[in-house]
């Protein structure tokens, strides 16, 4: 009679080596948990797959069946890190979320409740102005961010940003051009572009350096702020529009950096 051999020590459910022991696509699905309850609603494959540009079936499978190897093994690295090392390390590896709830922001509850009024206007023209970039373009994203939370249908925002997103976390529907374009190519890009731009299906619009970069797109921008809300960041120098009749005006100068908090006022 033949014996059997012994169980090998996989076979026998004995580790061998250290390892992780959640499987990657329980990670993901305990991740996308955590980011339903932060955004206030059920971030769907299909959205995902936009933000990404995967495909559904991907997602799906990622989130059903793989075990994803590498996922485990980074966890498994992470968990070995003393947890000031392990959160330093995190936070070095993920951009700045820009939301209106945000420390840099938050220190002025009067202005960030009339902000909040502002990011569900359906039409009109609010303007961005002040010195620093990073802070035009952080207090733009940030209603960009507002509006897809608090929209009954969770849109997102479209628009056109003449700049990298750099630190911040891109804005989720609009598009970035390279910073460094002559103006010739961003007024082609901001032409070619600007059909999916008006027709899109949300009512937010946000244009950053696009009023400076593109001049002569100023009476389309001026004219879409009449059947949506544009949102418009520019370094305005002495070319801030006027705004055209019937459409609602607001004027916000921002201020600040990375390293401070921003200081907003609403300009009458």
């Amino acid at each position: 009679m033949n014996k059997k051999a012994p169980l090998t020590a996989t076979e026998a459910g004995i580790l061998t080596s250290p390892a992780y022991p959640k499987p990657g696509h329980r990670i993901l699905v305990d991740l996308r948990h955590r980011l339903n309850l932060a955004e206030g609603y059920e971030v769907t494959l299909t959205r995902l797959g936009s933000m990404f540009g995967l495909p559904k079936s991907t997602l799906s499978n990622w989130f059903t069946h793989l075990e994803n190897p590498g996922l485990q093994f980074l966890f498994g690295l992470l968990e070995r890190l003393p947890e000031s090392e392990r959160n330093a390390f995190v936070q070095s590896q993920c951009r700045m979320l820009p939301t209106l709830e945000h420390p840099s922001l938050a220190h002025e509850p009067a202005i960030i409740d009339h902000l909040r009024s502002l990011v569900s206007r359906p039409v009109g023209l609010t303007l961005i102005s002040g010195p620093s970039d990073y802070a035009r373009h952080f207090l733009l994203s940030a209603f960009g961010d507002g509006f897809s939370r608090h929209d009954e249908e969770h849109r997102p925002v479209t628009g056109l940003i003449c700049k990298s997103p750099g630190r911040l976390v891109p804005l989720h529907g609009a598009f970035y051009l390279p910073i460094d374009l002559n103006p010739k190519v961003v007024l082609w890009q901001v032409n070619h572009l600007w059909p999916s731009i008006r027709n899109a299906a949300t009512p937010m619009v946000l244009l950053d350096g696009v009023w400076g970069g593109a001049p002569r797109k100023r009476a389309d921008i001026l004219k879409l702020a009449l059947s949506k809300h544009v949102v418009l960041a520019d370094d305005f120098d002495q070319t801030e529009p006027m705004g055209v009749k019937g459409t609602l005006l607001t004027r916000l100068k921002v201020s600040g950096s990375p390293a401070s908090a921003l200081q907003v006022q609403i300009l009458r």
